[in-house]
């Protein structure tokens, strides 16, 4: 019968709770210098009204969403797993190794990629590191039946505020065509795996550590 494979990253408890703070922090950063300097700051959220419009006083903390620009893309979350088994040379379809929890965790880095730019925020900011104890998740999943699963992708990222918890999936089309790159073989600790969320999609990119080769998914997969 097909079997599925996907790659899951959770980020829950303390360390999500970590994040949302610095990015609500990060946020506020930011629309504080373009009042400061312009009188006035666009955002796309303000409470809940959602839709671009001016402000010219600071909102609280989490109250308001900048405007990054029309397409989006300010924050990269990248997860480098610190250990796993070896990837390859298994596809997406075959079964025995790629189920259940790897060992021991992931490290997380979460970076507002507008610092820098001018109109955004002049410097560079600092991004979050944070260490994961929950690995990394290899999730199979079957109809039960000889005929392929045909459920739509997910969007890569759910945010769940009230259970504490983000989860970012390779789903399964994005981790069939992984599974095919020439530099993909190894434990899951020689990659970052890379989500930049937009405001129409999700990029979802894996980076080799030793060589520096990138493999855009979304523009490889045929879905």
């Amino acid at each position: 019968m097909p079997i599925k494979t996907s790659l899951l990253f959770r980020v829950n408890n303390n360390a999500y709770h970590q994040m949302i703070s610095w990015q609500k922090r990060v946020d506020v950063d930011v629309l504080r210098h373009q009042i400061e300097t312009r009188g006035q700051a666009l955002v796309v959220r303000l409470g809940s009204q959602v839709g671009l419009q001016k402000i010219t006083s600071l909102p609280e903390l989490g109250d308001a969403d900048p405007y990054y620009g029309a397409f989006g893309g300010a924050y990269r979350f990248t997860f480098h797993p610190l250990s796993g088994p070896q990837t390859g040379p298994l596809s997406a379809e075959q079964s025995a190794p790629l189920t259940g929890p790897l060992p021991a965790g992931c490290e997380l880095e979460v970076f507002n990629q507008m610092g820098g730019f001018a109109y955004f925020y002049p410097t560079r900011i600092d991004p979050l590191r944070l260490f994961l104890p929950n690995p990394p998740e290899l999730q199979r999943m079957s109809n039960g039946y000889t005929r392929p699963l045909e459920a739509p992708p997910p969007f890569p990222i759910e945010n769940d505020p009230q259970a504490g918890e983000m989860s970012f999936r390779i789903h399964a089309s994005l981790y069939a065509t992984l599974t095919q790159w020439g530099w993909y073989g190894r434990s899951l600790s020689a990659y970052d795996f890379i989500f930049i969320p937009t405001t129409a999609s999700c990029l979802v990119r894996v980076r080799m550590r030793e060589s520096g080769a990138i493999l855009d998914l979304l523009k490889e997969s045929p879905v």
